[in-house]
């Protein structure tokens, strides 16, 4: 990586002052058993007119590591550990202090583009043991609450796979794309509905904000939009209210190595005086401050 790169707090910052570069392409030129420390996290908030009712944040130590590489494309190997989970559930709570290490292999083209999982499923296990330790006293319960308690442990591991899977995607979005600056680039895309189990056509539409040539940093935001048809019919199936998600984002990288330094998405939900929401963050450890 750059190492004159700076530090950022957050990546919608006042445009940067160097236009130096007009357009840009961004490729991987990654090396072999080369590796970069990350956080990854995802925070789940609940308002009441403007009032947080409820917040939740996991982390996780995030090690991105270049397994193997060829002309063709790059092996790389995403190792997780150290799970912390600030939140108020005692059960979930004890639930990720127990839980293990996890990775996930994938196979990228040699721009950096996202091509194939190769494996995934250790997300599938590492919270097994800890599962078995949390729900040990709810064993031999039947009572509403006790069913309470499990189905929040059931579907906080459920959920856990699919959003570290995002965040893959999310990681590997840019590349291989041409941008010019303060011009958008409309890339189709899919996007999970609130069940899970259902995706809906849409585009995420990619700006490139601002190319710093003195340290060779882009910044780019994003914009995911639900194709309008599909996401009334599903809210329809659903019996939900009609609401607008916004789905904003953005990236910010060293343009030279392609190595990101801070990738976040954020889901929000409104409806009347209540909004939801989820944000993921990977940030680079070594460039990015909290």
């Amino acid at each position: 990586m750059n190492a004159k790169a700076p530090i950022f707090v957050v990546f919608l910052m006042t445009a940067l002052h160097a236009y130096a570069v007009e357009s840009h392409i961004f490729q991987a030129r990654f090396y072999a058993n080369e590796s970069q420390p990350y956080t990854l996290s995802q925070t789940h908030f609940d308002l009441r007119n403007g009032d947080t009712i409820r917040m939740e944040r996991l982390t996780m130590q995030l090690d991105v590591q270049v397994s193997d590489s060829n002309a063709m494309g790059y092996q790389m190997d995403w190792m997780l550990s150290d799970f912390k989970l600030s939140t108020g559930s005692s059960i979930l709570h004890s639930l990720v202090s127990h839980s293990t290490t996890a990775h996930v292999r994938y196979w990228i083209n040699r721009y950096g583009v996202f091509a194939e999982f190769l494996d995934w499923s250790p997300l599938n296990h590492c919270f097994d043991s800890a599962m078995v330790q949390t729900l040990l006293p709810y064993t031999n319960r039947s009572d509403s609450a006790a069913l309470l308690e499990v189905q929040r442990v059931t579907a906080f591991v459920q959920a856990f796979a699919p959003t570290v899977l995002r965040s893959v995607h999310l990681f590997h979005q840019v590349y291989g794309l041409g941008y010019t600056l303060q011009e958008t680039v409309d890339v189709p895309t899919t996007i999970q509905g609130l069940t899970g189990d259902t995706e809906i056509e849409g585009i995420v539409r990619k700006k490139l904000i601002a190319i710093d040539a003195e340290t060779d940093v882009a910044v780019l935001s994003t914009a995911t939009i639900p194709d309008s048809t599909q996401w009334i019919h599903f809210l329809q199936q659903q019996t939900i209210p009609y609401y607008q998600p916004l789905i904003l984002g953005g990236f910010v990288a060293d343009r030279s190595s392609g190595w990101p330094y801070y990738v976040v998405e954020n889901r929000s939900y409104e409806l009347n005086a209540w909004q939801s929401g989820e944000m993921l963050e990977v940030r680079h450890q070594q460039y990015i401050q909290e």
